[in-house]
């Protein structure tokens, strides 16, 4: 904190740059908005000073056309040919339970005796299928099932172009598709919380909320990793809302818990729930159990909080905060790892990577390991690593500073 208000680019005794943002405890965070809007890549100076706080993102959550998603698409072809339609359930609002997209298109209207198709499938699933015809134009309902959809669903539009003496040496006529940006997508959104990884961090859109026990340099360090990391994998960005722990526990907002396994022992349902001294129990679909462990867990869970209807992400540990540590360190700077999370609690132990373990949703087996997307993404990611910190940070000032509060 400081009285002088700002956001600087000074170079350090190494010669290297180092970005500062000052403030007091009720400026800091306004000066954070700049990281988290569009407008940083306009200011070419190594000092600023934001005078009113920029609004944060917002998310549309309902229908939208292709043209609000930024999906185009347009091709020149003759025989067969693919355009790939990514569908980002965060930009759709959150975990769809199904997905309506009406595709409109223009194409170059077949002359006598030519053929032509387009076909609409996702996973190799064909869901519509329609003749091109003299009239150039196109207006292609499809609804993708529960099945098909995944955090990225992918919309494979094949069509095919046959004129009159086609011959796959070459043809000189050739067609060309383009996608009306008018086209709509619509999902029908889930209205409980949903477990797993894979729900991750559509379940937490438009907003969540983030709650630590103690606002220790450790808590505030695994809440700012668990966020960064849901954020590389978003198409949109996030928004979380620092609440006091007893705030979080009763309400129906998506909430990313970060504190010891002793401290919330009673108060979610997670998949792996501490009891006393190394127990836990173990909720899953084949009745759990209690376990004993001799050596202390730390772990990620992703699980529904059916009490109150939300998605519940908890970070927690029986031993040291360097488990924690040691288990984002694993999952790494990039999307990769968070990506192939299939599972619904991840765990690390003294020794040994962390384990993908699926205990009661978000794969296919009980105790199942598993094994181990954009430059766009990444980038948001680490700009927003530094917005989240600052607000993190700052809420935990205003909101949990205590006098003489004991050392963690």
């Amino acid at each position: 904190q400081s009285s002088l208000t700002g956001i600087s680019l000074p170079t350090s005794a190494s010669g290297n740059r180092v970005l500062v943002v000052t403030g007091t405890s009720t400026s800091l965070a306004k000066q954070a908005t700049l990281l988290s809007s569009s407008v940083y890549a306009v200011v070419q100076a190594t000092k600023a000073q934001v005078i009113t706080p920029f609004a944060p993102p917002t998310v549309n959550v309902g229908g939208q056309t292709f043209s609000q998603l930024g999906i185009s698409g347009a091709t020149t072809f003759s025989g067969d040919q693919q355009i790939s339609v990514p569908l980002s359930e965060s930009q759709l609002g959150g975990i769809a339970k199904s997905i309506h997209a009406n595709l409109q298109a223009t194409y170059s209207p077949l002359e006598p005796g030519a053929k032509g198709s387009i076909s609409i499938s996702v996973g190799g699933v064909v869901l519509a299928t329609h003749a091109l015809d003299t009239t150039g134009t196109l207006n292609l309902p499809v609804t993708i099932p529960p099945a098909l959809i995944s955090r990225i669903t992918t919309l494979v539009l094949s069509m095919t172009y046959f004129p009159v003496g086609f011959t796959c040496s070459g043809a000189t006529r050739t067609m060309t598709f383009t996608i009306d940006p008018r086209s709509t997508v619509t999902p029908t959104l889930a209205t409980t919380g949903v477990g797993g990884f894979p729900a991750q961090p559509q379940a937490f859109i438009p907003t969540f909320q983030v709650s630590f026990d103690q606002a220790t340099v450790e808590r505030l360090a695994s809440a700012v990793s668990a966020v960064c990391g849901l954020q590389r994998i978003s198409a949109v960005i996030l928004d979380p809302q620092v609440v006091p722990l007893s705030t979080s526990k009763d309400n129906s907002l998506p909430l990313l818990v970060v504190a010891p396994a002793q401290a919330i022992a009673n108060d979610f349902h997670a998949p792996l729930q501490y009891r006393n001294g190394s127990v836990f129990a173990v909720t899953s679909g084949s009745g759990g159990g209690t376990i004993k462990m001799d050596a202390p867990l730390g772990a990620m869970e992703a699980f529904a909080d059916t009490t109150h209807n939300r998605t519940v992400l908890e970070v927690t540990t029986t031993g040291s905060w360097s488990l924690i540590g040691n288990l984002f360190t694993w999952l790494g700077y990039t999307p990769t790892k968070w990506q192939a999370l299939t599972g619904d609690v991840l765990a690390t132990g003294p020794q040994g990577p962390p384990v993908d373990l699926t205990v009661v949703s978000g794969g296919n087996t009980l105790f199942s390991s598993s094994g181990n997307q954009s430059k766009d993404l990444y980038l948001i990611g680490l700009a927003l690593f530094l917005f989240v910190l600052l607000v993190l940070m700052v809420w935990a000032i205003i909101r949990y500073r205590r006098p003489n509060a004991p050392p963690s």
